[in-house]
């Protein structure tokens, strides 16, 4: 009896991790961190997909050190139509972010960002991002 439950424990064990071997996975394309910003940032190259695929996109913007400063995170990129996409981030409101957005950017073209001030620069800002990709 003995041997039976250990074999069975054994193939319940092999089954359960061969089974997540196919599971879609997230993998990390890019990863940024910006802290204590005082410069816009012009029109920036993320990265250039190479092949068609899903990605996911999550963001944090945060202002401080002025009750003015109020910067503005875009991120751009085409579809696989080529229609040109932008969503952005505001932090006149306090801290702001993207939980988890799904693109699927136009292989060749890049994807890119940048941070604007408006009207001037005053304050700081923090910017972090990563972009995922489905494997």
């Amino acid at each position: 009896m003995r041997k039976t439950t250990m074999s069975l424990l054994v193939l319940l064990c092999l089954w359960g991790a061969t089974s997540w071997q196919g599971q879609p996975q997230w993998r990390v394309v890019q990863h940024v961190v910006l802290t204590r910003q005082t410069a816009p940032i012009s029109q920036t190259t993320v990265f250039t997909p190479t092949e068609r695929g899903v990605y996911r996109l999550s963001a944090y913007l945060s202002a401080g050190g002025s009750p003015q400063a109020n910067w503005e995170w875009s991120f751009y990129w085409n579809d696989l139509d080529g229609v040109g996409f932008q969503t952005s981030l505001d932090s006149s409101d306090g801290p702001s972010q993207v939980g988890a957005m799904i693109f699927a950017p136009q292989p060749g073209v890049p994807v890119t960002y940048a941070t604007t001030s408006n009207p001037q620069p005053h304050g700081g800002y923090d910017l972090l991002f990563t972009i995922e990709q489905l494997q």
